[in-house]
């Protein structure tokens, strides 16, 4: 998922920043990309893809997603958050089926411990 005013990067690594979701038709990401010259304004599918069939050097960088739960099967529930234990941080971070309901009422179980998000969501992805 694209979030708006987050900064991403395209696959060739030029900086891109993302200021709407509500575009027209199949291409619904309103943003920029930081070039020699100053930024210039692009659109992107929801998919980060800047073309419809094929692959562009626009297209931007996403994160790796987390997959279903491998305990419930929820694929709407499962999170990254911070590693705390009794309000002190661990120092990484760990992915957790959410049980509330309106995270998308998962089934709590917990996997996935890494020292940054990104490895706690590769952690995650491979009991999946």
């Amino acid at each position: 998922m694209i979030e708006v005013g987050k900064k991403y990067h395209t696959v060739d690594g030029q900086e891109a920043q993302i200021f709407a979701d509500t575009g027209i038709g199949a291409f619904k990401i309103l943003g920029a990309v930081k070039k020699d010259n100053g930024w210039e304004a692009y659109t992107w599918r929801t998919n980060g893809k800047y073309l419809l069939d094929k692959d562009s050097s626009l297209d931007l960088k996403l994160p790796e997603q987390l997959k279903a739960c491998p305990f419930c099967g929820n694929n709407e529930a499962p999170r990254n958050v911070a590693d705390n234990i009794m309000g002190k941080s661990a120092g990484g971070y760990f992915v957790v089926c959410s049980a509330k309901e309106s995270e998308g009422g998962g089934c709590g179980g917990m996997s996935g411990w890494g020292k940054t998000e990104r490895l706690a969501t590769t952690n995650w992805n491979r009991r999946a």
